[in-house]
């Protein structure tokens, strides 16, 4: 029994490390014109969540096709009713598993960077709670743009003061509109913002 337990964590495993390189790539195709939106007849852009996660949706498809891998992307999949949910309203931006199983690997919210400080830590709550109470493998917050912000440190200790440790397992990615990808540490003694390479997503 013990040794069924360990190969099917090991599988688990080698699941997500099979995805999290495409997901990386996908984010990298993102043109700039999806994450900072021009908009007619005024000089002012704006960052617009809907627009942004369909065209990761869009590259994140393009890019499984290549993988060969068969787990399913679903796009704000209603979760109310969900009995594993018990009546909650979550519809989380991405979902990547395999439909009418609780085999769960991926959740994925997305947020602009000028995006309310309380939103930003419900989605990271949402997400941990993903992981430890809904079997998801992994959570993922990727938020996009350009502006300075200089709170997330911030946000990162508020997170964890308010909902706990457990919260350190979620993945928070800072995508900018050059293509840089930067990863934010939900743990302390890690530090806080450094670049990823392609591949390196999962550190």
């Amino acid at each position: 029994m013990g040794n069924d337990i360990v190969r099917e964590l090991r599988r688990s495993l080698a699941r997500q490390e099979r995805h999290f390189p495409y997901i990386f790539d996908s984010m990298k195709a993102i043109e700039s014109k999806y994450i900072l939106i021009s908009q007619w007849k005024t000089e002012y852009s704006r960052y617009m969540e809907r627009v942004y996660c369909y065209e990761l949706y869009h590259q994140l498809r393009l890019h499984q096709r290549k993988s060969g891998i068969a787990y399913v992307w679903y796009g704000e999949p209603e979760k109310g009713g969900n009995p594993d949910f018990k009546g909650k309203r979550y519809k989380p931006d991405l979902i990547l598993h395999v439909p009418g199983m609780r085999d769960n690997l991926l959740a994925i919210e997305v947020k602009r960077i000028d995006a309310r400080r309380k939103a930003i830590i419900e989605d990271l709550r949402k997400l941990s709670e993903y992981i430890h109470e809904h079997g998801y493998a992994e959570g993922l917050l990727i938020i996009f743009g350009d502006a300075e912000r200089k709170d997330l440190p911030d946000i990162r200790k508020d997170a964890i003061s308010t909902y706990g440790r457990s919260i350190e397992k979620v993945k928070i990615l800072l995508h900018r509109s050059s293509g840089a990808i930067e990863r934010i540490d939900l743990n302390p003694n890690r530090g806080s913002l450094d670049e990823v390479e392609s591949g390196d997503v999962d550190g």
